[in-house]
């Protein structure tokens, strides 16, 4: 059966946009592999730390998870038609440090749009991170959330992005030669188009 779309999601207050989809099939293993969430105080260590957990399979993965990465790059040249690869992040906040996206259902909203995306039928503006949809086409019908505070859940804010950056490469760093190549590609192609 076919596989149309891939989704990754981490637990971001600031950075992660609320969707965005990668450029390509690399630049979806990559963020995959990027994947984080900030602790909680019920997660041990420092409240706020990003603790990364790539595709959600530190727990699950039984071999190397550079290995791993490479796995799925090497899948990208064999499959025909490659699933569209998309981050979630429903934990954005304000600055009260409440949620600003309401979830549970409503994140139905969110996946219309992967799916028009996934068969051509939305249009989505591109960042230093990926593709995000335009404001307007995410449907907001009865929801208690204006267009303004849309754009700002849809918003790349780069000084977080570049701090971001550093914090890619430190974790990077513990797969020494064995990261992919194309995760390392990957990385230097963010930083420099943060930096442009």
């Amino acid at each position: 059966m076919p596989i149309s779309a891939i989704i990754f999601g981490g637990r971001r207050a600031k950075t992660a946009p609320l969707v965005y989809q990668s450029r390509d099939w690399n630049h979806g293993v990559f963020v995959g592999s990027i994947m984080g969430s900030e602790k909680t105080a019920a997660a041990e260590g420092q409240v706020g730390e990003t603790r990364r957990d790539p595709m959600a399979m530190i727990p699950f993965c039984g071999y190397h998870m550079a290995d791993y990465w490479q796995h799925w790059l090497d899948m990208g040249n064999i499959i025909p038609n490659q699933p569209k690869i998309f981050n979630v992040n429903w934990f954005r906040t304000d600055e009260n440090g409440n949620f600003i996206w309401p979830g549970f259902g409503e994140n139905l909203r969110v996946l219309e749009w992967i799916l028009k995306r996934c068969f051509d039928e939305a249009d989505a503006k591109e960042t230093e991170i990926g593709y995000l949809p335009k404001a307007e086409d995410i449907n907001l019908a009865g929801l208690d959330l204006d267009v303004e505070t849309l754009e700002g859940l849809l918003s790349v804010d780069r000084d977080l992005w570049k701090a971001e950056v550093e914090g890619i490469r430190d974790f990077y760093q513990q797969f020494g030669d064995k990261l992919p190549k194309e995760l390392a590609k990957e990385l230097a192609d963010l930083e420099a188009r943060l930096n442009a």
